[in-house]
């Protein structure tokens, strides 16, 4: 009895936990991702060339957001 319990613990803390964290991190990651790419897209409006560059590395980021979410999230 103890034992299982004491397996069920450690399955939560070593695994679900950092699993929680890890997908809620990445979300707001890409939350904020995409609401600074609408601002630098703003700031950026005056020169094609820094929007276009703007509009490129924030695709890059969230991009790499979603992928790493997607890779560690069936560890947990």
């Amino acid at each position: 009895q103890i034992y299982r319990l004491n397996q069920w613990v450690t399955g939560i803390i070593h695994n679900t936990i950092p699993s929680l964290l890890l997908l809620i991190f990445t979300l707001m990651l890409t939350f904020e991702l995409g609401k600074a790419r609408k601002g630098h897209i703003a700031v950026a409006a005056k020169s094609a060339v820094k929007n276009g560059n703007a509009v490129r590395a924030s695709r890059l980021l969230i991009v790499i957001a979603i992928l790493t979410l997607l890779s560690e999230l069936p560890e947990g």
